[in-house]
């Protein structure tokens, strides 16, 4: 676990400052959260899905059942923080599969979508602390990847936000939230580029997240008590993507549930296959995400 002892150390040293010169015992780690709840898809699944499927897919060298090789941001920034991590996101899922139904390459596998995931939630949210829960809502884009050219991205953010509400009415208050990354950067897409679809996807995810931008604002207007983080990926991918020698090509290559070939120089790469990060990648963004919840650390 060599990337959590890195990251760890280097978050702690913040932590170490910010203790000293704010004097706050009771808190863990340098943070006022003890819980972070995930939802999502395959960005932040750690195994959810690979259940699901019996153990089916995604199979090795993908890491313990989460769509990269090692662990995925949470549990980079659940270990330098001490959190407790409830994952409730899975891979393929959508915003809402009653709008778009999710698509897998296992037949048959129950996957909730972001609206269905918080419903599941919905019964246990008496037993966390609102004020020491973190609530994050990753929602990559299987939208407009299973509805290619029809997906509404107005109607796939306020999937999104009816989530939140219902997160709101059964009691939580911090919301980690993240904008889509414009998916024509990556692998996936490259070779349409200049194409129409490679177009639309692009307007999507601009569309998406305006939409998502302004329903926070005025939720936000509307309930004063309530906080939000936002998690601007674009500006992650273009501060940190210089880092790595290849952003363009997957390490690993995909062919369905078959595995076709492997990199041997997985830390040129940030991704892993063709839509996902490398577990540096994840890191990175972890750390990106730990730096944007420091008002809410001190």
């Amino acid at each position: 676990m060599l990337y959590y002892a890195i990251l760890r150390i280097a978050l702690l040293a913040f932590c170490s400052f910010i203790t000293a010169s704010l004097a706050a015992p009771t808190r863990r780690g340098c943070s006022i959260f003890t819980d972070l709840v995930v939802f999502g898809d395959s960005s932040s699944d750690d195994g959810n899905f690979y259940k699901a499927s019996n153990d089916v897919w995604p199979s090795s060298p993908y890491y313990r059942g989460a769509f990269s090789n090692g662990p995925v941001w949470s549990h980079y920034l659940a270990a330098a923080e001490r959190w407790n991590v409830h994952t409730y996101a899975y891979a393929y899922s959508t915003s809402n599969s009653s709008y778009v139904p999710p698509v897998a390459p296992v037949p048959s596998t129950p996957i909730p979508g972001v609206v269905q995931q918080v419903d599941l939630f919905k019964p246990t949210a008496n037993t966390f602390n609102p004020n020491k829960t973190l609530i994050a809502i990753w929602n990559q884009g299987n939208d407009f990847a299973d509805a290619v050219m029809q997906a509404n991205p107005n109607v796939v953010a306020q999937s999104i936000a009816n989530a939140i509400t219902a997160l709101y009415t059964s009691g939580m208050r911090h919301f980690l939230l993240f904008q889509i990354l414009d998916m024509t950067k990556t692998p996936a897409l490259l070779p349409y580029k200049g194409s129409p679809v490679y177009q639309w996807f692009s307007e999507m995810g601009t569309a998406y997240n305006g939409a998502l931008a302004t329903f926070v604002s005025q939720f936000t207007t509307q309930h004063t008590d309530v906080r939000f983080t936002t998690v601007n990926t674009n500006q992650f991918f273009t501060q940190y993507a210089p880092k790595f020698k290849n952003t363009s090509a997957p390490c690993l290559t995909v062919n369905g549930t078959t595995v076709d070939s492997v990199c041997s120089n997985v830390v040129d790469h940030l991704f892993w296959d063709d839509t996902h990060p490398t577990t540096a990648g994840h890191a990175l963004l972890a750390n990106y995400v730990y730096s944007l919840l420091k008002p809410n650390t001190a």
